[in-house]
């Protein structure tokens, strides 16, 4: 998994993602938790609450685009 600004992270079965700004195809929302499961976005939810998972990343601030790729990378 790729973060922003080149920061990459070692790829864990699940992982929980805070307060990031959500865009897919169907909607953009602000502000959302995030459970990744097996390299898969396994829950979406509105408000932090309880994490499902040992390691949790704060993305205050940061845009998550899942499935889009970026081809231009050096």
């Amino acid at each position: 998994i790729t973060l922003g600004l080149g920061k990459k992270i070692q790829y864990m079965n699940k992982l929980t993602f805070q307060n990031a700004d959500l865009i897919t195809l169907a909607q953009e929302s602000e502000n959302r938790t995030f459970f990744v499961e097996n390299g898969r976005i396994a829950e979406i939810r509105r408000e932090n609450g309880e994490s499902k998972t040992a390691e949790v990343l704060d993305l205050s601030g940061m845009t998550v685009l899942p499935g889009f790729v970026d081809i231009h990378n050096h």
